[in-house]
């Protein structure tokens, strides 16, 4: 008689279709029952959980192909996401928690990742421009020092915060300055950041949508024709648009395709339908110095850059661009849009002690007493506001209205003069990288951020806190992108050839 072995293989037992369709269906249930009982409860914590679960899942279902996903892919997608959640701001943001916006997000996962991919290199980081970011870390360093001595500790630890994540905006952009495929992409992301900030200002002053951070959606009806797209009042869209102006103004001076020209007239004009909508003087100012300067770059030391043909045709846009930014600054149209540029309205509240040009003065005022006050060593980080409010002469508006200013304010004349090895030595080394790099990308991006530096002197008038201003944090971080590319590129030059 045949009897089976004791080991023999059993087949394996295989569980009725109709039963895990019925498991499957009383999960579901009980999941739609626990979610909804979560969102009735405490919505704030069944959103963060729900928002784990899908994660995980997602990574069980996906964990064989992130398994071939190379990790510093990753953390390169994240870097250049950032800027761009950046510049749209608070309007990336969920509606219950307004908070809780993109920029926010993705820098968290960013130091995350980068983090671990430190931990796992040992380090092993290509930046070429770590002066720049030996000056960022003692400026920090001394508003850490500064509160000792601050009087509202709160708004001094806030101000921290919102710096540390405008240092890591500065990283993600200068990380790019790795190869030149990132620095491309880079460039790419900035583009399309300004298309979408430029395009909901048009939909804006022509369709009258406004986004929920503008501080026009209710306001005077006086001011209806002024737009503010992304960001939270006009003035920081102006000081933007005059931030990017010189990328685009640059390309008539160092190519000859008939493309990039068109392309970068259309975003000229794009910008200018904003500005005048803005009533921004600062920002026109800007503009025209930047104009003004980028003429005598080009013609009299960038013979490397551009070609005689080049030089006549920049030199004639750049003489209607002041033309028309002369038009705004002394016209006399009854238009009120247009009559809010006149600078001789400006000069008239200054003489008599109202309006905006007062406003300015008094300001600039109560912050040198407070600097003096604080015997040039600053009141700490975050207490311009607080200092604002107890000076002498109070105007009612606590925040500087002036960039210099806030800086001599909270840090004093340490901050104050770190801050400006840093601003005017990434000029001084963008203007070296423009008129002698043998790369073309990087002598017109070398060019185009020292212009907008440029501007910004005085641009820097127009935001009233730039401590939160993400497009001044991201010009920093192309330019340090652009010396690190720069340097580099030498460095790898100097190398001997592999045997």
């Amino acid at each position: 008689m045949n009897q089976e072995p004791a080991n023999a293989a059993r087949p394996p037992m295989t569980v009725p279709r109709s039963l895990v369709d019925a498991a499957l269906l009383l999960a579901g249930l009980v999941a739609t029952l626990l979610v909804t009982v979560g969102f009735v409860r405490d919505p704030q914590v069944t959103a963060a959980l729900l928002a784990a679960a899908l994660l995980v899942a997602a990574v069980v279902v996906e964990r064989r192909r992130l398994a071939r996903l190379r990790f510093s892919r990753v953390i390169v997608a994240l870097l250049l996401l950032i800027p761009l959640t950046a510049l749209i701001g608070p309007s990336l943001a969920l509606p219950s928690h307004p908070q809780f916006f993109a920029f926010r997000v993705f820098t968290a996962l960013a130091a995350f990742f980068v983090f671990v991919w430190l931990v796992l290199t040992r380090g092993n980081l290509r930046f070429g421009a770590r002066r720049f970011a030996t000056l960022f870390a003692l400026w920090f360093g001394w508003l850490l020092v500064a509160m000792l001595w601050a009087p509202d500790k709160g708004a001094g630890f806030r101000y921290l915060v919102i710096m540390i994540l405008m240092l890591a905006l500065v990283g993600a952009n200068a990380a790019a300055g790795a190869t030149n495929r990132r620095l491309r992409a880079l460039c790419a992301v900035l583009a399309l950041a300004y298309a979408l900030i430029v395009g909901m200002a048009v939909i804006e002053f022509t369709l009258g949508i406004r986004l929920p951070v503008s501080r026009l959606l209710y306001g005077n009806i006086n001011e209806q024709y002024q737009v503010t797209s992304v960001f939270h009042n006009q003035n920081d869209l102006a000081t933007y648009l005059a931030i990017c102006w010189p990328f685009f103004f640059t390309v008539f001076f160092v190519t000859r395709r008939m493309w990039w020209w068109l392309a970068s007239l259309a975003a000229m004009v794009f910008c200018a339908l904003d500005l005048v909508r803005t009533g921004s003087r600062s920002s026109v100012l800007a503009i025209g110095l930047e104009t003004v300067v980028a003429v005598l770059f080009f013609a009299r030391l960038g013979a490397r850059l551009t070609s005689r043909r080049n030089k006549i045709i920049g030199v004639l846009l750049a003489l209607a661009l002041v033309g028309a930014a002369g038009y705004l600054s002394f016209n006399n149209s009854q238009s009120t849009m247009l009559r809010q540029f006149r600078l001789q309205e400006l000069a008239t509240n200054v003489q008599q002690g109202q309006g905006s040009g007062d406003i300015r003065t008094q300001l600039l005022h109560n912050g040198l007493y407070q600097a003096g006050h604080y015997l040039l060593l600053g009141g700490g980080p975050g207490q311009a506001q607080t200092l604002m409010r107890t000076s002498p002469t109070p105007t009612g508006i606590v925040d500087p209205h002036n960039w210099w200013l806030e800086v001599l304010v909270n840090g004093g004349l340490p901050a104050t003069i770190l801050h400006g090895l840093l601003y005017f030595g990434l000029m001084v080394a963008l203007f070296g990288i423009a008129r002698r790099n043998a790369d073309r990308l990087l002598r017109y991006l070398a060019a185009s951020v020292m212009l907008a530096l440029v501007g910004f002197l005085i641009g820097a008038l127009g935001p009233s806190s730039s401590i939160s201003f993400a497009p001044l944090w991201v010009l920093w971080g192309v330019g340090m992108a652009v010396v690190s590319r720069a340097a580099l590129a030498a460095r790898d030059a100097e190398l001997p050839p592999a045997p």
